[in-house]
């Protein structure tokens, strides 16, 4: 029994010695080094092991021990960061308000093709919205009794005026105003002219277009009886587009006609483009309480198309304010900060209170003062290199 005693023992004792033999010698840290992980930041440890989080090796961090609260860069690493830097002051800061819109057709660049004589369409050519329609393009054909009886009046009184003597007037103003009745009800000049060469009535006329554009709206078929004024189609050129947008009431005092506006096309590939309002609705859309801005857009390449979505910005005030660039200012769920550069050259950062803000500025409150340096290009950058470097977020402990 005492011989397996010792046994035990001595097998205890080789198998300590084998671990300790095999054991790795840790790497001592000093006061002011630790070791954490690139990323997972918050994960400091006092030796060298794998980040709990992620597993990947643990890189040593030295503390600096002049400020704990500070970063400093060479002028190297400042220009491969990008990072800039400005004065704060006073600047000239606009209000913007922002408002939905939409493409809608332009009604001064509509045109209506409509019958001036009744009679029955025989043939329509143009069926479908979309379709494009050329100036002299024929676009229906028609019968009517009226049209054929004024056509026969005038070939007789044409007959009649080639065989009376010039002093004899009265058939050639008859001609005249068979002429003029047959060019009142849509008939050509040469239209009029074949049919005197041919002396012959045809059973049906064909009308052509005296505009062109896009068909937005097709009014009638084939076989339909049209009366005198009807209208056939509709057409735009799509030459030029309105935006607008609804407006609450009590948003449009500060909007006057011929205020500039921004106006953006979001996700469309489309480049912002300037313009001018150039009508506010006198009224309220009827059970709303909204009222209709609208703004004109020239469109010759057809890149806008009606019911296509936008946005409108419009400045509706200007004041002096302290302002930075959007990218200045770092906004997070604990607070809004900025960096800051002391006189030593070293960063630190801030916690600022912040305003109103436009598509390029952001207005300061409190926080920093007019005159001092501000980091306004590069601050997440130089954010993420002291979550890195110290292991912690810059605004631990930090009070307005």
């Amino acid at each position: 029994m005492k011989r397996k005693i010792n046994n035990i023992l001595i097998l205890s004792l080789a198998v300590i010695l084998l671990l300790s033999c095999n054991s790795k010698v840790e790497t001592p840290t000093t006061d002011n080094s630790y070791y954490t992980c690139s990323m997972d930041p918050q994960v400091r440890e006092s030796k060298p092991v794998k980040c709990p989080i992620c597993r990947m090796e643990l890189t040593k961090v030295e503390v600096s021990k002049e400020n704990s609260n500070s970063l400093k860069f060479s002028d190297n690493q400042m220009k491969l960061a990008n990072i800039k830097i400005d004065t704060l002051k006073l600047s000239d800061f606009s209000q913007e308000q922002t408002f939905t819109a939409k493409v809608v057709v332009d009604e001064e660049e509509s045109s209506v093709i409509s019958t001036r004589v009744m009679g029955r369409v025989d043939r329509l050519n143009f069926k479908s919205m979309g379709e494009y329609v050329h100036k002299g393009d024929v676009v229906y054909e028609l019968y009517s009794e009226e049209l054929s009886s004024a056509q026969r009046e005038y070939l007789i009184a044409l007959e009649r005026a080639k065989k009376i003597n010039d002093t004899e007037m009265d058939y050639k103003q008859l001609l005249s105003s068979a002429k003029s009745k047959l060019l009142l009800w849509g008939m050509s000049e040469e239209q009029i002219k074949q049919l005197g060469l041919s002396g012959e009535v045809s059973a049906t006329t064909s009308f052509t277009s005296k505009v062109e554009g896009y068909i937005t709206e097709v009014m009638i078929k084939e076989g339909d009886y049209l009366m005198e004024g009807q209208t056939i189609l509709k057409t735009n050129t799509f030459l030029n587009v309105w935006i607008e947008a609804q407006v609450f009431a009590t948003e449009i005092p500060p909007i006057k006609i011929g205020q500039e506006v921004f106006i953006t096309f979001e996700g469309q590939g489309l480049e912002a483009q300037k313009s001018k309002i150039n009508f506010i609705s006198p009224e309220l859309i009827k059970q709303s309480k909204v009222n209709i801005i609208r703004t004109p857009l020239r469109n010759d390449n057809h890149k806008y198309f009606p019911g296509m979505l936008a946005s409108i910005t419009i400045n509706v005030s200007q004041k002096k304010a302290m302002v930075l660039p959007l990218d200045a200012v770092l906004q997070e769920a604990k607070g809004n900060t900025v960096w800051i550069q002391n006189a030593d050259g070293s960063f630190e950062n801030r916690m600022v209170n912040i305003g109103s803000q436009n598509s390029k500025q952001i207005e300061i409150l409190s926080g920093i003062k007019v005159g001092e340096k501000v980091v306004t290009s590069g601050a997440f950058l130089i954010n993420s290199e002291y979550r890195l470097k110290k292991g912690s977020d810059p605004m631990e402990g930090m009070k307005m």
